[in-house]
């Protein structure tokens, strides 16, 4: 034992010059079970230097590490340790509960010094050494002092045997030792090449183990390869389809090609059609827009055309309500001149069968001018009409009509006419008997006129005039 492990959950010896700690004992020398320890965890080498003195080497083979003093070793990596170094095979600062802390401390082992004394062939007696002398004498001389000389003889002769047979003993302890220690180096070589053995075992069964997982992969490969040769054979196949599907596709595309640009073609005839067209609709709408804005001017001067039409209706109407009242008074008028007339004629009769009994001579002239007189037709200051009212009649529009009438029929003439009435004075009175029989003419003034229109007026005629009783004219009655 040349070291040893002391930690809380045991004490490990390190008797071999490379000691392997691990949790699996095929891979270890130091087994320890716990599921966190690595199969192989780390190794422990003795060395010797060039003056031998004693080094030792630590080796981390773990998968979670190994920490000399609080830091990490490293993978595959060496290290020197000392006495009281402090291993872990825990990470110091982790504390969880399903994780024990697996620490040791290392120290030196202290080894007994070995004499080194040669061996000593067989068969031959070994010199005797003043140790023996000595013992042999001390020996004697008690024989000598407590019994007799036979017992002397006896105990020399005893004394001489046992000493024959110590160094005997000796001389097989030394070469037991020796053997012992030859035993031990040979243990070592021989521990050294079973590691070695048993590294090259594990290097070997993970060769083999590799050669096993490459040999399956290769089968796998193989079969793969198979099945990508059946693939590239029915992919082989599907490529002569598409390339004829290919060859189809490419006529067919040759053909849309052709179709495409004789589409694209009436495309741009269509498309200078639409231009055409858009520009007529642009057109038609501006045209529409105005004639819209026209249409919607017509409405606005229809309604206004109409509002006029209606104040014209109503005007018209007004009118002709005007001149229905006109018309009924031109009939009245007509009656009265008719009446007139009659007894214009009838005065024309008395005046004939006045004339006939005054028995009055006159010239066709003075006749005529006392026939003027006599009607007294006072006409002259009420026939003279300018030549510019007929000239403004002409101008003057329908609606006036019937005010025009009322004036004419206001400036209508009017002639106050006398009549004459003849007393007969065949019987005079007897008073009057001595006087001459004489005809007396008495002038009396009446209440009918002579009326005649003028000559401008659209209802006058030759027989519109005569003579009407001034009580028959309404305008008076008021």
């Amino acid at each position: 034992m040349w070291g040893q492990l002391v930690g809380p959950i045991g004490t490990y010896d390190l008797r071999l010059p490379l000691c392997r700690i691990g949790r699996i004992s095929a891979k270890a020398d130091i087994v320890i079970p716990k599921p966190w320890i690595s199969a192989l965890q780390c190794t422990i080498e003795l060395r010797r230097t060039g003056n031998n003195d004693p080094t030792v080497w630590l080796k981390d083979m773990s998968s979670n590490g190994v920490y000399v003093n609080g830091d990490i070793v490293g993978k595959s990596i060496e290290r020197q340790i000392f006495d009281n170094d402090e291993i872990y095979f825990t990470k110091p600062s982790l504390h969880t509960p399903n994780v024990e802390p697996t620490f040791f401390r290392f120290h030196f082992a202290n080894q007994p010094h070995s004499i080194n004394v040669t061996p000593v062939k067989a068969g031959k007696r070994s010199v005797p050494t003043p140790d023996s002398k000595s013992s042999s004498g001390s020996a004697k001389k008690l024989c000598v002092a407590s019994s007799s000389s036979a017992q002397r003889d006896e105990l020399v002769v005893g004394t001489e045997s046992m000493l024959k047979a110590n160094q005997e003993l000796r001389q097989r302890l030394f070469e037991a030792g020796n053997r012992e220690i030859e035993l031990k180096e040979q243990l070592q070589e021989m521990l050294a090449n079973v590691q070695r053995r048993e590294h090259e075992i594990d290097e070997l069964r993970e060769e083999v183990t590799k050669a096993r997982a490459k040999s399956v992969e290769e089968e796998h490969l193989r079969l793969e390869h198979e099945a990508l040769e059946a693939k590239y054979k029915q992919a082989e196949a599907k490529c002569v389809e598409i390339d004829l599907g290919w060859l189809k596709d490419k006529e067919l595309l040759k053909q849309c090609q052709e179709e495409l640009a004789s589409a694209l073609r009436s495309t741009l005839s269509l498309n200078n059609v639409v231009d055409v067209l858009k520009s007529e609709l642009e057109d038609a709408l501006s045209k529409t827009t105005a004639a819209t804005q026209k249409a919607r001017q017509l409405e606005i001067d229809n309604q206004k055309l109409g509002h006029q039409l209606d104040l014209v209706h109503r005007t018209s109407d007004h009118e002709q309500e005007h001149n229905r009242g006109a018309k009924e008074e031109v009939l009245v008028m007509k009656a009265r001149f008719a009446s007139a007339r009659e007894a214009f004629r009838h005065m024309q009769e008395c005046m004939a069968a006045l004339g006939n009994q005054i028995e009055v001579v006159h010239d066709a002239q003075v006749d005529d001018d006392e026939a003027e007189e006599t009607q007294c037709v006072l006409t002259e200051r009420f026939s003279r009409v300018d030549d510019s009212d007929d000239d403004k009649e002409k101008e003057d529009d329908e609606c006036t009509h019937a005010q025009e009438v009322g004036g004419k029929l206001a400036d209508t003439t009017i002639a106050e006419t006398t009549t004459l009435h003849v007393e007969d004075q065949a019987s005079p009175p007897a008073s009057s008997m001595g006087n001459d029989t004489s005809s007396h003419l008495v002038v009396t003034e009446s209440k009918q006129r002579w009326l005649q229109l003028k000559k401008d007026s659209p209802v006058a005629s030759v027989d519109d005039c005569g003579l009407f009783d001034e009580s028959q004219d309404v305008r008076h009655q008021a």
